[in-house]
């Protein structure tokens, strides 16, 4: 995984070879089991667009009553289990082994020989906030079996989830992440979004748009 530069593209980010080994490894064995559109998520869709984050994952989401299928297939296909391990003096603070505070199931998968050079966790649309549930998802680019959204919708998604959690809980280290995430697309990346980027747009409140303006 590479960082765009000044004069490279979205998308840039995936070379070849991962190209090949994502569409070979994990989309084509989803989609061979009727699985999809699969959607890149998290960071490495913010990667994609050129944010300047850390990856600890390949984040994919499926169809809320495809998630339980697409899991078990990848474990079929080869995939072991691969839960991020606990050690309160060292990650009791990762926001990364708390996904399940998005109120959606999270799987945390390793391919065999770990060809993808990491794990793969896999949640429902519902991670996002229903968003992709909304959204015509033919028009997405397309990226080795992946759905990309553009980096609004992205943006759109982690401030519907910041909002849920603020709710239900407002100490999350999960929705602390979101409003970084929020921080990150908002200025930085190939094409930063800016502070007006939430207004006007619908689903997102004056509360979201506030919030969004001013910062986290």
């Amino acid at each position: 995984m590479k960082l765009l530069t000044s004069t490279q593209t979205s998308g840039d980010v995936f070379t070849d070879k991962l190209r090949k080994d994502v569409s070979a490894h994990l989309t084509g064995i989803l989609a061979q089991a009727g699985i999809g559109p699969i959607i890149l998520w998290g960071e490495w869709a913010m990667l994609y667009y050129g944010v300047p984050v850390s990856q600890n994952h390949i984040h994919i989401l499926v169809p809320d009553d495809q998630l339980e299928i697409a899991y078990k297939t990848l474990l079929e296909a080869g995939y072991r289990d691969s839960p991020q391990e606990f050690i309160p003096p060292v990650n009791s603070l990762d926001p990364n082994l708390r996904w399940e505070e998005l109120g959606c199931p999270a799987y945390r998968v390793v391919a065999t020989g770990n060809v993808l050079n990491g794990p793969v966790l896999i949640q429902n649309y519902s991670a996002a906030g229903g968003i992709f549930g909304e959204e015509d998802l033919s028009l997405f680019e397309q990226c080795a079996g992946l759905s990309i959204p553009p980096l609004s919708i992205i943006a759109q998604s982690f401030l519907r989830m910041y909002f849920k959690l603020a709710a239900s809980k407002p100490k999350s280290r999960t929705r602390s992440m979101l409003g970084v995430w929020c921080a990150y697309v908002k200025f930085y990346g190939y094409s930063p979004l800016g502070t007006e980027a939430m207004s006007g747009v619908p689903g997102i409140d004056d509360a979201m748009v506030q919030y969004w303006e001013r910062g986290y």
